[in-house]
């Protein structure tokens, strides 16, 4: 990704409120999203819907092939479906 469109606004580690286990980026929109590595969409949602006063709002959750996963939130909409295959983008 070319700089200047994503900034980091909460890297990994310790911070006021505990330890923060992942990092939080924010992108400038619309900006597509892409997988990280090959897997298969396990989760989409809005937490603002089924879970009042998380804050996280529509995200997509992705298992990979290799074993890790990652949450996307935020989103301004979702184009995927639960159980959809995803590749990294090559």
């Amino acid at each position: 990704m070319a700089p200047g469109l994503y900034f980091i606004t909460s890297p990994y580690g310790p911070r006021s409120d505990g330890f923060h286990y992942g990092i939080d980026l924010r992108a400038r929109t619309p900006l597509p999203v892409y997988a990280m590595a090959d897997g298969v969409v396990d989760g989409i949602g809005d937490t603002d819907v089924q879970c009042s006063g998380v804050s996280f709002g529509r995200f997509v959750l992705i298992k990979y092939n290799n074993g890790l996963a990652s949450t996307y939130g935020h989103l301004s909409l979702i184009k995927v479906t639960k159980g959809q295959k995803v590749s990294r983008v090559r």
